[in-house]
């Protein structure tokens, strides 16, 4: 095998904002919270390092996590492969990899969806409940009817849609929707596990889950189309709920760099 040597001492490896969604926006953005989310920044420059001395066509991440690799590969015109066992981290980095089609109709098509979500809300009087354990002691009475609300109208949307738009929109509504959730539940922010807020805190807690949604899907689509404007070259992304202990969804592939950050214990 070639022996590759790189000089890595010229690349300040001091970064801060972790949270941002990619390096090449000057603002930080984040659509969801994620525990230990590599930084955009570094992930850009050890990619672009190993450019500059050889030649770099394909990535993979085999622990993909909120798809920071993936955003980046892209960016720099390369094709990606990723996998990861959390279902969430699937759904996220499909969607920060994705290339929207048809920009402005997509846009208008999504935004008129959540435009009529309010007043949809208010007249609706029977919403199908799905109940789990726990529900009532992480989400308040109201939330977890805004919340059945807007998970029946999803899928009402996403199952009327064609078939050419349908992932498309699923992708970008279920992100908003997961991180929505994650926003009006009664958990501790900045916390790597869940700590439900004090009763103190909880009494104070008021958000409205329809107006935090459609918040949300706005900030998303905006990131997501000054992404695409941002790209160099049309790319391919492959992002599998899979093992990387096995790798089988690479199939005859050929990967050029590995850059991933392995679970923590």
């Amino acid at each position: 095998a070639e022996k590759l040597i790189i000089n890595w001492e010229d690349l300040n490896l001091d970064y801060a904002g972790e949270n941002k969604f990619a390096s090449f926006f000057s603002s930080t953005g984040n659509i969801h919270t994620y525990p230990a989310k590599a930084v955009p920044e570094m992930v850009n420059d050890l990619i672009k390092k190993v450019m500059s001395i050889r030649n770099i066509e394909t990535v993979l991440d085999p622990f993909v996590g909120s798809g920071t690799t993936a955003l980046e590969s892209k960016y720099l015109g390369l094709d990606f492969f990723g996998s990861d066992l959390n279902p969430l981290a699937v759904l996220l980095s499909k969607t920060k990899a994705l290339t929207i089609e048809n920009t402005v109709y997509t846009k208008q098509r999504l935004i008129d969806f959540i435009n009529q979500l309010d007043s949809e809300y208010t007249t609706t009087k029977l919403i199908p409940v799905q109940d789990f354990d726990g529900i009532q002691y992480w989400f308040k009475e109201e939330n977890i009817r805004e919340l059945q609300f807007l998970k029946f109208k999803l899928g009402q949307f996403i199952k009327r849609a064609n078939k050419v738009n349908r992932e498309m929109y699923a992708l970008i509504l279920l992100t908003a929707f997961s991180s929505t959730i994650r926003r009006v539940s009664l958990t501790r922010n900045g916390e790597f596990k869940l700590y439900r807020m004090s009763p103190n805190e909880i009494e104070k807690f008021s958000i409205d889950s329809i107006s935090e949604f459609s918040n949300a899907v706005r900030n998303l689509l905006d990131m997501l189309v000054v992404a695409n404007d941002s790209y160099s070259t049309k790319t391919k992304s492959s992002i599998q709920l899979e093992n990387a202990k096995t790798l089988k969804y690479l199939e005859d592939a050929s990967i050029d760099l590995v850059i991933t950050s392995p679970p923590y214990g």
